[in-house]
């Protein structure tokens, strides 16, 4: 992490440097910006703080045309649910139904959306993108005389700011230290830096990405309330330190309990009922893979011809062949995001039903797993 000298009093200020740990690696960050020049300085100020970011230039323009929306935003739509987590827009845009539908459809993809609150002089509150309810948006602040957060005059004020962070960086762009300053600015910061570090950190501790909910109530409760809602919308972000976060308040975690040779689950204290029961075999517990992996909200893809299973969720795809006399390959092998780990046994097939040894899976989804001895009951907390 790079920090400029005149930039040391805002990073304490906000306690980045007890995330030094975390950079946001796997996590992809865009930027829709117009200007190429000034988009440049945007995505250097996530690289700057994020080393080795994954963080570029998108196309992100809107307009209207025959009444429904045009531009690169929709030519790049499809791209952007499937591949980029964190989208920043810096640009004001304009606002109407089909925008803050169109928002929402990239939330329900699992794009974290920022939008800067905008620059205006007189008052009239946010406009463009970020009047949408289905983004973060980011007004302009600046630390005063080291202790007192201040918003910029330019920073739009009103309903629908969310939150306030400094936009007055330094930051390294074509190798030289530059100065940047407002609301374009303030948002990449959110978006660039402080998101793919939290990110980075749920990965590694619940195993999966928050969604725009979850991120929204983290942010909350990692800011300080300035006392004024129309100019600091919840406050400034600070984050606490990452060994003080409850992580399950933020992520849903579903509790299964199955029992050996029964097929009656229990999901979040309710039971259900499957058409196969788990089993025991060569000392190790075995699960239905569809009713359980979809029971934890991961998608379960089946083929037929390699028989092969797919579960994946946002962040990860985990692939394992079922043992077939047609195929001479080593079943006992799985593919975690296309690194082979090994198991010691290997899926197969009964009434139809595809079975996994349930600890090697669930775990690599960061799934905690507990076996009850007593009871000959298998707990999975996760999803």
């Amino acid at each position: 992490m790079l920090i400029h000298e005149q930039n040391k009093a805002e990073i304490k200020y906000i306690n980045l440097g007890a995330w030094s740990k975390y950079a946001g690696k796997g996590i992809v960050c865009r930027e829709g910006e117009s200007d190429s020049n000034h988009a440049g300085k945007v995505v250097a100020t996530g690289t700057t703080f994020n080393e080795g970011l994954d963080a570029d230039l998108i196309g992100c323009g809107l307009g209207m045309e025959d009444g429904e929306l045009v531009g690169n935003l929709i030519d790049n739509l499809e791209y952007i649910k499937n591949n980029v987590h964190v989208l920043n827009l810096s640009v004001g845009g304009f606002f109407n139904e089909k925008v803050d539908a169109l928002f929402k459809e990239l939330v329900d993809a699992g794009v974290i959306v920022v939008t800067s609150a905008g620059n205006s002089d007189d008052d009239v509150g946010v406009d463009g993108y970020a009047k949408s309810k289905h983004t973060i948006t980011i007004a302009n602040g600046y630390l005063y005389k080291g202790k007192e957060v201040r918003r910029y005059r330019t920073s739009a004020i009103g309903d629908g700011i969310d939150f306030i962070m400094f936009g007055n960086w330094f930051v390294k762009y074509k190798d030289k230290w530059t100065q940047v300053n407002g609301t374009s600015f303030s948002s990449p910061f959110v978006a660039f830096v402080l998101i793919p570090r939290i990110q980075e950190f749920f990965i590694k501790k619940a195993g999966r990405r928050l969604n725009q909910h979850e991120m929204y109530q983290f942010l909350l409760d990692n800011c300080k309330y300035l006392g004024n809602v129309d100019e600091f919308g919840n406050g400034i972000i600070i984050l606490n330190d990452p060994d003080d976060i409850d992580v399950e308040k933020y992520v849903s975690r579903k509790e299964i309990i199955l029992k050996i040779d029964s097929p009656i689950i229990r999901v979040d204290g309710e039971d259900q009922l499957m058409d196969v029961a788990p089993l025991i075999t060569s000392n190790r517990t075995f699960v239905p893979v569809r009713f359980v992996a979809e029971t934890l909200g991961y998608k379960v893809d089946w083929d037929g011809i390699n028989y092969k299973v797919t579960i994946s969720n946002n962040n990860k795809v985990v692939e394992l062949f079922v043992e077939n006399h047609k195929f001479e390959r080593d079943s006992k092998i799985m593919y975690v995001n296309g690194v082979t780990k090994e198991m010691d046994v290997a899926p197969f097939i009964i009434d139809e039903r595809t079975f996994v040894p349930v600890r090697f899976v669930a775990e690599e989804f960061g799934c905690d797993v507990e076996w009850i001895n007593e009871t000959r009951e298998v707990i999975i907390k996760g999803g």
